[in-house]
């Protein structure tokens, strides 16, 4: 994903986020509590993005994001306050007018696979192999009525031993051992296709999830992002995309999206870690999201709203001084 904010479409003008300065205040009804001291940053990820009124005038949508405060727990006490969209060159404006938690149901169990990527960029992009010990927390937190396995890819793919485990302390282990494999190119849609179909043949659990971290775009060709997303979608696997960097796959966040997975964008490898440690929360169903409505409008020289994709980044400004970056596409079609 073009990750600078950009608009995608004839005559449409580019709209992007920048740095927030300041400081949110705090609902009286709420007591923040700091994140814990676990090497993470606070992070989210996009589940949906609905457009729910359509004009030259104003255009109405919802995005629906779950926030992850640190490795072990999600945060679900922000309002509007905490939620901006930056006007860029007075194109558009951006007005959040709700946020509601939603979700948190009974769980579910899951089948998922970790999808390791261990090409050579890693090597730059995530230098201390935060995603091996986010790996571990994942499975750390993972309860016994579910089941996971670990695969990598580079320039190949393989799966690490033979099938699904419940044994945590053992899936613990697995993504240890990849930690020093492959260091070549990306495999990305070939690793994926084929983990997709490893769920739909041996995953025991009613819910399927793919789950793929990668800091790269596909160089290999061996599979589409299209087929591996029509593949996923008519065989009810969820994908749960996580994006390291600027340069991570632009169809990372259409494929979870489309599938009713989730994307998650870490602009730093620390935000691996809370990630990671609540995407159990995630899969099974048991973490409540958050439901922001916004409206956009045109203002300066830019009189109408033109139809187009809208590729901008939302901001969640944290109380613990931190704000999330949050890729969003608005389709207005």
């Amino acid at each position: 994903m073009n990750l600078t904010g950009r608009l995608r479409g004839p005559l449409l003008a580019a709209v992007v986020a920048t740095a927030l300065c300041a400081s949110c205040k705090k609902d009286d009804t709420v007591k923040f509590t700091p994140p814990l001291n676990d090497n993470s940053l606070p992070s989210a990820a996009v589940y949906k993005v609905k457009v729910l009124e359509a004009g030259e005038k104003k255009l109405r949508f919802s995005v629906d994001l779950a926030v992850f405060k640190d490795s072990k727990n999600m945060e679900y006490g922000f309002g509007t306050g905490q939620f901006r969209i930056d006007t860029f060159l007075g194109s558009y404006a951006f007005k959040p007018v709700r946020a509601a938690l939603s979700g948190g149901g009974t769980a579910t169990r899951y089948s998922s696979i970790m999808l390791m990527d261990q090409s050579g960029s890693t090597g730059s992009t995530d230098p201390d192999d935060l995603r091996i010990d986010a790996g571990k927390i994942f499975c750390r937190n993972m309860g016994q009525e579910h089941e996971s396995w670990v695969w990598w890819f580079s320039d190949d793919y393989k799966a690490v031993g033979t099938g699904f485990k419940s044994d945590t302390t053992v899936l613990v282990k697995d993504v240890e051992s990849v930690r020093n494999l492959g260091k070549g190119g990306t495999n990305l849609y070939g690793a994926q296709y084929a983990a997709t179909d490893a769920l739909i043949k041996s995953g025991t659990k009613p819910t399927k999830a793919l789950l793929t971290f990668t800091d790269g775009e596909d160089n290999r060709g061996v599979k589409t992002s299209a087929q591996v997303e029509a593949f996923a979608k008519g065989n009810q696997v969820r994908l749960y995309n996580v994006g390291l960097g600027a340069s991570s796959d632009e169809y990372l966040y259409d494929q979870a999206v489309a599938t009713g997975g989730a994307f998650m964008y870490a602009k730093d490898a620390q935000q691996l870690i809370s990630m990671f440690g609540n995407l159990g929360r995630l899969l099974d169903g048991s973490g409540k999201f958050y439901s922001v409505e916004w409206e956009m409008t045109p203002v300066g020289s830019n009189s109408i709203i033109s139809k187009g994709t809208y590729d901008i980044i939302l901001k969640v400004v944290t109380p613990y001084n931190y704000t999330i970056d949050v890729p969003v596409t608005v389709r207005y079609q």
